[in-house]
């Protein structure tokens, strides 16, 4: 099968701008050696991102280069840091399934990593997610396969990305219904280890998909 290759080129020549995403433009092979391009000056180990959406690129130096979030909360009265490297999917929605991870409901399988373009955005992708259980919210309502988001395979305290229903600590759980309308659409999260821990999202069947942005703090659903 004959296949063309293109080439990415930004819309100028000149230096990059450190850390900011720019415009860039497909060109074939013998265009690309006429067009543009970008001076790098300094050696070293650069990150490139380049988002196919938007049609544009971000480079980053050792300067502007993006680290993983810490975050600081208290346990037993103490300060705990944690350097957010994976995030845990946790709640009734696979029947509080453990494999020795940590507590009860923590599963290696349902655990999120960072992907390689952005330490702020941890991704899911494997098998449809289980409704097994579900929440309860204040007035008695069900709802299946409810789930959040923990920094760590620590149940209780720990620090939580959690939906923006209403809860409150010891009184109610909060869950946010998510139909498959809703599939790819940014959903508000809160984080940290407050009322949040008690608010989860209810998701439908067929989630297989999950992108969470600790640092936007969004995420959205899909089946893939």
């Amino acid at each position: 099968m004959d296949r063309k290759i293109w080439l990415l080129l930004p819309e100028e020549s000149g230096d990059f701008t450190d850390g900011t995403a720019m415009n860039i433009s497909t060109m074939s092979p013998e265009v690309a050696a006429l067009g543009y391009h970008w001076n790098i000056k300094t050696a070293g180990v650069y990150r490139i991102v380049i988002n196919i959406n938007t049609k544009k690129v971000t480079i980053y130096s050792p300067e502007t280069d993006p680290k993983p979030m810490v975050v600081s909360w208290t346990w037993n009265n103490n300060t705990v840091t944690t350097t957010i490297e994976r995030v845990f999917i946790w709640g009734p929605y696979d029947g509080w399934a453990k494999d020795g991870t940590g507590d009860t409901g923590f599963t290696m399988a349902h655990s999120m990593t960072p992907s390689l373009a952005n330490p702020y955005l941890f991704i899911y992708k494997g098998a449809e997610l289980p409704r097994k259980n579900s929440i309860k919210d204040k007035d008695g309502n069900a709802h299946p396969g409810g789930l959040n988001f923990k920094v760590g395979p620590q149940s209780a305290g720990c620090y939580t990305f959690g939906s923006t229903a209403d809860a409150i600590r010891g009184s109610y759980d909060g869950c946010l219904d998510i139909a498959e309308s809703d599939y790819n659409q940014k959903q508000t999260v809160v984080g940290g280890q407050a009322n949040n821990r008690y608010a989860f999202f209810s998701v439908p069947v067929g989630v297989n998909y999950i992108e969470l942005d600790i640092k936007e703090l969004t995420v959205f659903f899909d089946k893939r």
